[in-house]
């Protein structure tokens, strides 16, 4: 995703779902309730430092052809809170977020993929889909009430 595209997107999660959300700041400790985007050029990480979550950005190689990409952001989510991670993978191109997924699983966190009909572009949900990893593959507008009924 561009740098001048995630700031924008952030700003439209916000208003659809009335939550909090901004791009992830380096050093930005993690808050309950808060939508975090990775800003665009830069892999967003999360670490346990002092007890607390906090966020890194990254420059590194890209992963997948892309940065920021889901795959260590997924591992870094899984390593920092194990079991209580439930994951979404959205519409996308490629394959990205699969590897990452696969991390969420094995350390007993929940996966959930958008499903064809819904999807603009289906790709990482699709990948995810077909490794087996998920729990629910839905359409866009069901996933929020399935979160809610199984949390």
């Amino acid at each position: 995703m561009p740098a001048t595209f995630t700031a924008v997107l952030a700003e439209h999660i916000e208003q659809a779902c009335g939550a909090y959300a901004s791009e992830g700041r380096d050093g930005e400790v993690v808050e309950a309730g808060h939508i975090y985007v990775a800003p665009g050029g830069y892999h967003m990480e999360i670490k346990t430092e002092n007890a607390k979550k906090v966020i890194r950005l990254n420059q590194g190689p890209m992963v997948n052809s892309c940065r920021p990409s889901a795959d260590p952001m997924f591992e870094s989510i899984s390593h920092a809170y194990g079991a209580n991670v439930l994951a979404m993978v959205l519409t996308g191109i490629g394959s990205d977020g699969t590897e990452g997924a696969k991390k969420i699983a094995k350390n007993g966190g929940r996966i959930i993929a958008q499903d064809a009909a819904s999807s603009v572009v289906y790709g990482m949900p699709r990948y995810v889909a077909e490794a087996g990893i998920c729990e629910a593959i839905l359409p866009l507008s069901e996933i929020a009430n399935y979160i809610t009924k199984n949390s």
